[in-house]
């Protein structure tokens, strides 16, 4: 028992924490009444001196009294409203160049300003015309512009109108035909773009029936109450760009944040990169492990030109990210600088008395993520019906007089093991020497004979008889 407590020890009781156990602080601003709900932002200097997952922070009222809290990012849920229609087809006329569709609103409507054709098809280009009536005979033009999908390639796909302006007719008429085949000289201006197998050239793709799955008007362009997010950023501009044993462009950062969208700042060029993403707590050579990795590029496609230079992937916080863009045999890019997105977190409290200030309290490797009951009412589907005020952080404040006290580390597994087997061979050799005793105090056993090879009770019994001889004789 003794060597067991040694080595595993005691644990101690748990103290109340006080603001010298953390080695920064930052004050919240505001007038605090007990019992009411309040809002603080956790800025991004919070977020790049704090544990990974915010397990070191704390708020603390005056006098040192640990406060429950929840953090909750700053995300409004969707609510639906109703401004969506589905239309119904009334008319299909299918010709040798073109098919004609009249589809049919419904009797209770209000004005509309985007129509939307459903549709599976994939890697098309269409021309399509549209025209609105109110009795399926006399017809006023409102639109005419391509359809397409290029999705196979490129993340590159329309198939909406945008009227621009809002139109209550009953019928809407759409006429919808082959891309025509340009001309020689629109051929010579057009730039066709073949990379690694890709043809990314407009007049490359095959004609196909266009199959409409369904029709949709939309009286403005949040078909929903689209729920809000709000984000914040971190940007690094001073990059240090090294190319490697294969002529990638390797980009490392340190970053102290996770992020939910990565967006390079690229000078104008035409270009379809691959880049890989990696992470690492140190930043040491091989300490990087692979993340995730995605596409950037600036391609022109005919009259359209479609980009992308963002990557949306959701990271927790990492001390350090790399970046490889594979160049290939291309001139490498030029990046100017990379900006992280994350979504803002805001923390929530109920004050347990009217005192002020309050504080929010971090940097304390030793401690674990807090489990209060607060998170149990107030969650992320429902803080924004909270009545609740805001407030201000100040700036955080460094604590000269803290002492980093490191956390115990675990046993490595050779100690680990080494250690176990000492007390199996302890315990063992306990076990054996208890059995020997134990054995040497029962009357007959083997440890009582004497050096004839009788035990004492069998010499005893052949004494007696004897003496029952002589007396007899």
């Amino acid at each position: 028992m003794a060597v067991l407590i040694a080595l595993f020890g005691v644990s101690p009781n748990a103290s109340a924490l006080e603001m010298n156990d953390f080695l920064y602080s930052v004050e919240l601003k505001g007038d605090i009444s007990a019992n009411g709900i309040y809002m603080a932002p956790v800025g991004l200097e919070i977020v790049e001196r704090s544990g990974a997952d915010f397990e070191d922070l704390r708020v603390l009222a005056q006098g040192s009294e640990e406060v429950p809290f929840v953090i909750l990012k700053d995300v409004t849920p969707r609510e639906y409203i109703d401004n969506f229609y589905s239309m119904s087809v009334v008319d299909y006329i299918e010709e040798t160049a073109c098919v004609t569709l009249v589809a049919k609103m419904p009797d209770r409507r209000q004005p509309i300003e985007i129509i939307e054709l459903s549709t599976d098809n994939r890697d098309f280009r269409k021309h399509a015309a549209l025209y609105g009536g109110d009795d399926n005979v006399v017809w006023q033009k409102i639109a005419e512009e391509p359809i397409f999908d290029f999705s196979s390639q490129v993340n590159y796909r329309k198939t909406e109108f945008k009227l621009g302006t809002k139109y209550n007719f009953r019928y809407y008429k759409f006429v919808i035909s082959n891309s025509s085949a340009p001309s020689p000289a629109e051929k010579q201006k057009t730039i066709k773009l073949s990379y690694e197998g890709l043809d990314f050239s407009v007049e490359g793709y095959k004609e196909q029936k266009l199959k409409i799955d369904g029709i949709y008007a939309k009286t403005g362009f949040n078909v929903k109450k689209d729920g809000t997010t709000a984000y914040d950023e971190k940007t690094f501009d001073k990059l240090n760009i090294v190319s490697d044993k294969s002529g990638n462009s390797v980009i490392d950062i340190q970053a102290d944040t996770g992020f939910e969208r990565v967006t390079f700042d690229i000078s104008p060029s035409f270009y379809r990169r691959s880049v890989k993403v990696y992470f690492s707590e140190t930043g040491a050579e091989g300490s990087y492990n692979y993340l995730t990795d995605f596409n950037v590029y600036n391609i022109p496609l005919d009259e359209y030109r479609t980009s992308r230079s963002d990557l949306w992937y959701s990271s927790p916080k990492r001390k350090f990210f790399r970046f490889v863009v594979e160049n290939k045999n291309n001139p490498p890019l030029a990046l100017n600088k990379i900006k992280f997105e994350f979504i803002r977190k805001n923390l929530f409290f109920i004050a347990p008395k009217t005192v002020q200030p309050y504080y929010i309290c971090f940097g304390n490797k030793s401690l674990k993520k807090p489990e209060y009951d607060i998170s149990t009412f107030i969650n992320q589907g429902n803080w924004h019906r909270q009545n609740y005020r805001r407030l201000e952080a100040a700036a955080p404040v460094l604590n000269v007089s803290y002492k980093e006290t490191i956390p115990k580390q675990p046993m490595r597994p050779e100690v680990e093991k080494a250690l176990l087997t000492v007390i199996v061979i302890i315990v063992i050799a306990a076990l054996g020497y208890w059995l020997f005793t134990l054995m040497a105090a029962v009357p007959g056993s083997d440890i009582n004979r004497d050096e004839t090879g009788r035990g004492s009770g069998e010499s005893g019994s052949a004494e007696k008889e004897k003496e029952e001889e002589d007396a007899k004789k």
